[in-house]
């Protein structure tokens, strides 16, 4: 059996975890943003010429980090909300930092979102997503720039 500290120390280390990840996608975006380098390529793309669930991502927090919403939503209607994620996340990461009651409840926070029934419905959420872009996409709607 575990002693209670080491529950919270693994609790603690996801909480830095996930905000050092979504620090990097933030500063990612914002390098692709600042400058004319591209994303990586898709390699769904490039083997199998279909376009992954994530296809557009990159290019949709670029656009948001340029203030264009609108193209934003048409590279990928998740970008905004990951966008926000990543945001919400380094602050509430920084905020508990600052403030060390507060460490405790960002911990439990992080443990519900990395918890398998949000997983699973932020898994569905993305193929719900990807198989309506990919009707657009047959229907050669405008909607959809992949």
């Amino acid at each position: 059996m575990k002693p209670e500290g080491d529950a919270a120390s693994g609790s603690s280390r996801q909480s830095g975890a996930l905000a050092a990840l979504a620090a990097c996608v933030l500063a990612a975006s914002l390098v692709l943003a600042l400058t004319d380098a591209h994303g990586p390529p898709c390699l769904s793309r490039v083997l199998f010429r279909l376009p992954c669930p994530a296809c557009g991502l990159t290019r949709s927090l670029v656009a948001l980090w340029h203030a264009d919403l609108a193209e934003s939503l048409r590279y990928h209607p998740l970008g905004a909300p990951l966008f926000g994620a990543c945001v919400a996340v380094d602050g509430a990461w920084l905020w508990a930092r600052a403030h060390t009651a507060m460490r405790a409840s960002l911990d439990s926070a992080v443990a519900v979102v990395l918890g398998p029934r949000v997983l699973r419905g932020i898994l569905l959420a993305v193929l719900a997503v990807w198989v309506t872009r990919l009707g657009l996409a047959l229907a050669e709607s405008r909607l959809v720039a992949w």
